[in-house]
């Protein structure tokens, strides 16, 4: 079991990140945040407790990057239009692709979206972190934020 409590990735079947050295340690500190990325302006809403089916396939690969145990849930946020991932990271879990963009939430807190390539590009975008970020960043549903969603490649996972 990994630090956060996880089966290590390999004897799950999944990809691990790599050692993150310092390049990674906002995810875990919460800033400073790296700068640049898609701006968006997104809509909190609750979703539909569907998440936690996720979490197996998901906690492997973001386990590490934080450096502790997801939270149970994720935020889920809509954009005004289809998002596109800058330059998503890219893992095959399971046999589907997925794709992952570390997220900078209202220049206060961090997480990681992530979605299978076969959604496409989509308005909704599901952000996973270690916290639950609405009560953190005072959202209730209706509530906006801006997000910078950063590009996949400042993850650093493993091939």
């Amino acid at each position: 079991m990994c630090e956060c409590g996880l089966v290590p990735a390999a004897e799950a079947g999944f990809v691990r990140p790599q050692n993150l050295g310092g390049s990674m340690t906002w995810l875990q500190s919460g800033g400073p945040f790296p700068t640049g990325g898609l701006v968006l302006t997104v809509t909190y809403s609750t979703g539909n407790q569907s998440s936690y089916l996720h979490l197996p396939l998901l906690s492997p690969v973001l386990c590490p990057v934080f450096g502790r145990s997801l939270y149970e849930g994720s935020l889920n946020l809509h954009a005004a239009g289809p998002v596109k991932f800058p330059t998503p990271a890219r893992r095959i879990l399971v046999a589907e692709e997925w794709l992952f963009a570390p997220v900078v939430l209202a220049e206060a807190e961090a997480g990681v979206a992530a979605r299978k390539a076969s959604s496409g590009d989509t308005a909704f975008i599901e952000v996973f972190a270690p916290d639950k970020l609405a009560p953190r960043l005072g959202l209730s549903p209706g509530g906006t934020v801006v997000v910078r969603v950063l590009s996949g490649d400042v993850l650093d996972l493993a091939a």
